[in-house]
């Protein structure tokens, strides 16, 4: 009788013992999966970090060449102003020289009139 519940012990322990391995296992299975999917996560992390970086990287530059295109444009829109500002200005004084010379014509013909 006593063999007997020695033996029912041992088998009992036996399959605690089984149980225990199944569960240390599967729990070593679970965190090696989860290490996994954690590896995964900072890979696509990284990537997106890097094509959020090279996004940023290009809208920077196009904002850099809008910005030196706005300056070149202003700079040629304040040389067309100047020279239209000239070219008025010098149509001014051929205006003034052009009257001038219609008063002197005038004065010729009333003098030969």
């Amino acid at each position: 009788e006593i063999q007997k519940r020695e033996q029912e012990e041992s088998e009992r322990l036996l399959e605690l013992e089984a149980v225990e391995q199944k569960w240390i296992q599967q729990h070593e299975e679970e965190v090696q999966q989860r290490l996994k999917m954690q590896e995964e996560y900072n890979a696509n992390l990284l990537e997106v970090e890097k094509k959020f970086e090279e996004e940023r990287d290009k809208a920077n530059r196009q904002q850099a060449q809008v910005e030196a295109l706005n300056k070149l444009m202003e700079e040629r829109v304040n040389e067309l102003t100047q020279r239209k500002e000239e070219a008025d200005q010098r149509r001014k004084e051929l205006e003034e020289k052009q009257a001038l010379v219609d008063a002197k014509a005038k004065e010729l013909e009333d003098m030969t009139a």
